[in-house]
């Protein structure tokens, strides 16, 4: 039998099977929608969920059928979604409402993201203790929520500070390249979703008004959730050094013109260690980013930071990329070090 006559006779089997029968089916039907668009976007429209929705079951079969409704591309239309969402709702935090949740997030779409707002306050209440959880309110700040994200941010940042905590309770730093595994209570999956939650925030922020972000800026940048990020450079893991140098790559570039966040930045404990490690393990593509972070510190004009790169040997490390084959390269480490130079022939002209 052809498989576009077999799932039409399943459906139609699907009111009067006993429980057992009727899961079966349901497995049945996720394998070949996941398997074929156009067979799934024939069986939305057979009334597959008013029979699901009829027989009020919520189990793992029904919950697999669904994200396999949810994951196909392009997606379903909004008031498919829209009848679904009663059924995900009912899995609460179950580990199919999360994942069918955070599948309803990557929609992007106001009137779906509306009905599930109360799904979202119970998930984020399990967030500091569940990272498929913590994984599903990160997803709010990667993908377009502007409603949602004026909702959840600031509970969104009491989560990142329960996970900038462990992860810095967990570290213990006795050489420069100790590893976050030496202590259990973090592991790379949970340190790699929290630096990509922490990235995403901050891009957000963008969008938000003014003076909102500036307050949000103004709790963030003192707090663990920034030093656990500058440590998370020190991790023997390169995808974890290489994630924590792009979430301080963004965070310095947002805050660059606000120059009390930035001698906050600075501040920050083994803030100035990272460079040694950075020139090591960065790939080519991105120093260039490594030296914006460099020419916005140096264009700060401040002594303490023009002191502590030089103890470090920073501007040497930066004179060996005016050979490099890359022109922005060459430009921007030219930059670095005119400013330097400049400063230290004027350095009674500035500011201490």
């Amino acid at each position: 039998m052809k498989k576009f006559n077999l799932h039409f006779l399943i459906i139609e089997l699907l009111p009067n099977q006993n429980e057992d029968t009727y899961n079966t089916s349901l497995d049945c039907l996720s394998n070949m929608v996941a398997d074929d668009i156009q067979l799934r976007d024939e069986v939305i429209h057979v009334k597959l969920i008013e029979i699901i929705l009829a027989r009020d079951i919520i189990n793992g079969s029904v919950g697999h059928l669904i994200e396999a409704l949810l994951k196909g591309r392009p997606f379903i239309s909004v008031s498919k979604v829209c009848q679904l969402i009663p059924i995900v709702t009912k899995f609460q935090v179950c580990e199919e409402g999360v994942i069918c949740t955070q599948l309803l997030l990557s929609m992007s779409n106001e009137i779906i993201d509306k009905m599930i707002i109360s799904t979202l306050q119970n998930i984020i209440s399990q967030a500091p203790t569940s990272l498929a959880c913590f994984q599903c309110i990160g997803t709010i700040y990667a993908t377009d929520h502007p409603t949602l994200i004026s909702l959840f941010i600031k509970p969104t940042i009491e989560i990142l500070f329960h996970y900038a905590t462990m992860i810095s309770d967990s570290l213990k730093i006795k050489t420069p390249r100790s590893s976050l595994r030496s202590n259990l209570l973090v592991d790379e999956t949970s340190i790699r979703t929290f630096l990509w939650t922490v990235e995403n925030l901050f891009a957000t922020l963008c969008e938000l008004d003014k003076k909102e972000a500036h307050s949000i800026l103004s709790i963030i940048i003192p707090s663990k959730i920034i030093s656990s990020t500058i440590l998370c450079i020190f991790d023997q893991s390169i995808n974890v050094c290489r994630e924590a140098f792009s979430t301080i790559h963004l965070i310095t570039t947002i805050i660059s013109n606000i120059p009390q966040l930035i001698i906050t930045l600075i501040n920050t404990d083994k803030f100035f260690d990272i460079f040694e490690i950075l020139f090591i393990q960065l790939e080519p593509n991105e120093v260039y980013h490594l030296l914006e972070i460099i020419r916005i510190l140096v264009s700060s004009q401040n002594t303490q930071i023009i002191l502590e790169l030089t103890e470090r040997n920073v501007f040497e490390q930066v004179d060996l990329f005016t050979t490099s084959n890359n022109t922005e390269i060459v430009n921007l480490a030219e930059e670095i070090l005119r400013i330097e130079h400049l400063y230290n022939f004027n350095s009674d002209e500035f500011e201490l």
